[in-house]
């Protein structure tokens, strides 16, 4: 691949992420976001506005996180 031909990489959406969010926790204010894929800051930017709690999980993916217990 010829990285001049890939296209440039967008920033997500603040808000479609808020939106997902917003839809996805359904008003529970106890919600807890964990971010598997934290990287860029929006998941955590749009968490913050919603005032949840976020916790970024760097290195680890679902299959691998384990419930305590």
């Amino acid at each position: 691949m010829v990285p001049a031909l890939l296209p440039p990489r967008l920033p997500k959406s603040l808000y479609a992420a808020e939106d997902a969010l917003r839809v996805s926790v359904g008003g529970k204010l106890d919600a807890v976001i964990l971010d598997f894929f934290a990287s860029s800051g929006t998941t955590a930017h749009a968490v913050m506005r919603l005032n949840l709690q976020w916790t970024p999980c760097p290195g680890q993916f679902p299959s691998e996180f384990k419930l305590a217990g």
